[in-house]
């Protein structure tokens, strides 16, 4: 009797067969993975870019805008302009500040506890 006949004939060696090849490729790329690594790690690079441009962004999205801080966190931040003549703060969105300046992949992120200063844009690399 062949192998190939007794896994035909025997579903419960078909299936002792089945479950030892996945165990078997699973422990191999399970130890491929702790030994060498992902590409997952590439993603986990990052680079961080300079200044933010505050007032550069404020004055896109508001006539004559500023930045301005109320509060000295990175929450403390507002866009201030003038919207139907009346002068109109809002508070500044880093997500978007940070696309306007870096491009579409840029993201906000805190770099330190807290200060008005703390937020930075990274590009995932």
């Amino acid at each position: 009797m062949t192998i190939r006949s007794s896994l035909l004939r025997f579903p419960a060696v078909r299936a002792a067969v089945g479950l030892a090849v996945g165990f078997g490729a699973a422990a191999v790329t399970f130890l491929a993975v702790d030994r060498y690594g992902t590409d997952v790690d590439a993603e986990l690079r990052v680079v961080v870019q300079e200044d933010l441009d505050h007032d550069g962004y404020c004055a896109t999205i508001r006539e004559g805008g500023r930045a301005l801080r109320v509060a000295d966190d990175a929450e403390g931040w507002r866009c201030g302009g003038f919207v139907n003549g009346m002068w109109s703060p809002v508070a500044l969105d880093f997500e978007a500040l940070c696309v306007w300046q870096f491009g579409t992949s840029a993201l906000p992120r805190e770099n330190t506890a807290d200060g008005a200063f703390s937020t930075v844009c990274i590009v995932p690399g």
